[in-house]
């Protein structure tokens, strides 16, 4: 189960990798869906991956007329997208099995790059709306970890990754058992609000900029840019394609 599945291109690697797997997707975004099930419908995932409209606030196994818990809930960059996090990772929590799992891999506080780099970084994504979560992965960092816990900063700490069960977030004191929990109201997230204001093929033709952006600070060839371009991937997809493979190798004990 990813949670702001976007375009679905890491579903569509975690079904190829385990073909005896379902997948779910969750997604804020109408218009990510449609492109996210054209990519399903092209790779001939259709009877395995299954998408629905939703709110990560709601998750729940019913939203994809389920009865029984997830046993993988994947967050590739969407926590600092989602307005109540904390309130997503609790529903999260609330629709995972006994002995599931909770992978998540987001933005860190990026103290690892240069400074020029760190606030020009930190600047565009504001204006997508996207807010690294400073308390979760300090709160991580300073804890202690869990039986069969994979966490770590990536290079740079321009990014986090967290593998494992949903024990540390429902413990006494944790920032969960501690937060306000507001009831869920149906709302646009400022991405979709964003995408309404300036138009989705803009935000797409922005993009371009993204993806050179975040071929230097991972130091990856620029010509990689026109190559995600034809491919008609996004920036976030191309840091989630190159961190994901780590998570799923983290989770699986790889």
């Amino acid at each position: 189960m990813e949670v702001g599945c976007g375009t679905a291109r890491n579903l569509i690697r975690i079904a190829k990798r385990y073909p005896g797997r379902r997948c779910f997707g969750l997604d804020a975004s109408q218009a990510m869906l449609e492109t996210a099930q054209a990519a399903v419908d092209r790779a001939g995932m259709t009877g395995r991956i299954t998408l629905a409209h939703g709110y990560a606030e709601a998750l729940a196994p019913e939203l994809f007329g389920e009865t029984e818990a997830f046993d993988d809930i994947i967050f590739s960059y969407s926590l600092s997208m989602i307005p109540d996090w904390k309130q997503a990772l609790s529903a999260a929590v609330g629709a995972l099995s006994p002995r599931g799992r909770i992978h998540i891999v987001d933005f860190a506080d990026l103290n690892g790059l240069p400074s020029l780099a760190k606030r020009a970084l930190l600047a565009w994504l504001k204006i997508f709306h996207v807010e690294p979560r400073a308390e979760l992965f300090r709160d991580l960092e300073k804890s202690n970890p869990q039986s069969g816990e994979n966490f770590r900063f990536l290079s740079g700490r321009y990014a986090f990754l967290l593998s494992g069960s949903g024990v540390r977030f429902v413990q006494p004191g944790t920032l969960l058992r501690s937060s306000h929990r507001p009831r869920i109201k149906p709302h646009l997230t400022p991405f979709n609000r964003l995408s309404r204001r300036v138009g989705w093929k803009t935000l797409s033709s922005l993009d371009v900029i993204s993806n050179l952006i975040f071929d230097v600070l991972a130091g990856g060839p620029c010509r990689s840019v026109y190559e995600a371009r034809v491919r008609n991937e996004t920036s976030f997809d191309r840091l989630s394609r190159r961190c994901f493979g780590r998570i799923v190798r983290a989770g699986c004990g790889e």
